[in-house]
């Protein structure tokens, strides 16, 4: 059964949230002006994937077999946020 998108989160996802996380940072380095930077232009979480409230449709079904298991983050706003885990 096809997923779509929801991915088990595992050991192949730490490793490209740190690829992110450090491409991010070195992006941020670039920056010279960030003051320059209108609230705006800054990436913002998704309010449709807010805790509490119900995923939206487009999403389609959560999968069963998903159910009590960690996924990857939905939001790309948090996508490459500090991710810490014991595997």
């Amino acid at each position: 059964m096809d997923s779509g998108q929801f991915r088990l989160f595992t050991k192949e996802s730490v490793g490209r949230c740190q690829q992110q996380a450090l491409a991010a940072a070195e992006l941020a380095k670039q920056k010279v002006n960030k003051d320059d930077e209108k609230d705006e232009d800054k990436p913002q979480p998704n309010p449709g994937l807010e805790a509490g409230k119900p995923l939206p449709k487009n999403y389609g079904d959560f999968p069963r077999e998903l159910y009590g298991k960690p996924i990857e983050e939905l939001d790309e706003f948090y996508a490459a946020k500090n991710v810490r885990t014991n595997f």
